[in-house]
């Protein structure tokens, strides 16, 4: 178990006076941050409840969830949730992946108190999307091949469907109903896929093998019209049209290595990128403009975003970047920025 006495409010974290990008494009100062270590937690993924204030932080080896307000602040640490991993918010319940107990945990958003589990049975249970008014969850995804499960919100059942993909990491959006977004992590290239759920059963009806390397994961926008991998190469974030799958022209910059992506649903929406061991490690594009209008370096002395370790609240004007300078996931801190 790790305890609050092991985690460290670093405080505020100055930023330079202003960058010059590569391409010649100098950007205001971004605001000073504020970062807290969360210690040897395991990181996995982040969450925003933009209801309560709310950032939630998972750590797969500790078994935690951590629970922090928008100045950075830790809230609580929500113990026992075993091989915590995905997450992913609805209707007031927060659930959680726990990969090593085969379950859903529940957590109420108001509250923060547990609630009974879902979905006993479930093998290594990973990430999460919600959709079609069911709980889709990626299964026995940790050896390589996995598979989809769905949970049924009220009675809890599981049902694991037979499709293999390989290392299959799944996202959805309010604006494309009915449908999981699935993308096959490590391969190079990557394969990306769109399945109608409105049956109950995952059906495949758009699937491309694409030019990225290294799929790290995918993120699609609010109104379902765009999808964003991260790849680790080529190095930038091209945009994919949602609907086949296919590059729309679009290209944010990056550099080496692509990580993490996230996007934010209000006003036109935002698009955050994350880079490992690159420098800027963050910046934030407004969704369909590629150009930066916040770019920064996390950490002086080792810049890392993790895969899955950015999120922005629903206004875009808040982001949450979470990257660590020892072995991969193993130490979390997280950064946190006004963005104008």
């Amino acid at each position: 178990m790790v305890t609050l006495g092991t985690r460290l409010v670093i405080g505020t974290l100055a930023c330079s006076v202003a960058l010059v990008t590569a391409g010649g494009r100098v950007l205001a100062a971004p605001p000073t941050a504020t970062v807290t270590d969360l210690g040897t937690i395991g990181f996995t993924s982040i969450v925003v409840d933009n209801t309560n204030h709310h950032v939630f932080v998972s750590g797969r080896t500790a078994n935690v969830v951590d629970v922090l307000d928008f100045s950075g602040n830790l809230v609580t640490t929500i113990d026992d949730v075993y091989g915590a991993a995905g997450m992913a918010i609805n209707k007031g319940t927060l659930y959680v992946a726990e990969s090593t107990a085969g379950t859903i945990a529940r957590i109420h958003l108001a509250t923060l108190a547990r609630a009974t589990d879902l979905g006993s049975g479930l093998v290594q249970p990973y990430w999460l999307a919600i959709t079609g008014g069911r709980l889709w969850v990626t299964v026995d995804v940790l050896n390589g091949w996995g598979q989809i499960a769905s949970v049924n919100l009220t009675s809890g059942k599981g049902t694991t469907f037979t499709t293999n993909y390989y290392s299959p990491d799944i996202v959805s959006s309010p604006g494309a109903p009915n449908t999981i977004f699935l993308a096959e992590d490590g391969l190079s290239p990557g394969s990306i896929y769109r399945l109608n759920v409105a049956s109950g059963t995952p059906v495949e009806v758009a699937g491309v093998n694409t030019n990225q390397e290294n799929l790290e994961q995918i993120v699609v926008s609010a109104d379902g019209k765009r999808l964003i991998p991260a790849s680790g190469w080529p190095y930038e974030f091209q945009e994919l049209n949602a609907t086949t799958l296919l590059p729309d022209g679009l290209i944010y910059p990056g550099q080496a290595y692509p990580a993490a992506v996230a996007v934010s649903s209000k006003n036109g929406g935002r698009l955050a990128t994350g880079l490992t061991f690159g420098t800027p490690d963050l910046e934030a594009d407004p969704l369909g403009t590629p150009a930066p209008i916040f770019s920064t370096t996390t950490n002086s002395s080792s810049p890392n975003v993790y895969p899955h370790g950015l999120a922005l609240n629903a206004a875009g004007s808040e982001v949450f970047a979470v990257g660590g300078s020892a072995v991969y996931g193993t130490d979390a801190e997280i950064y946190m920025y006004s963005v104008s």
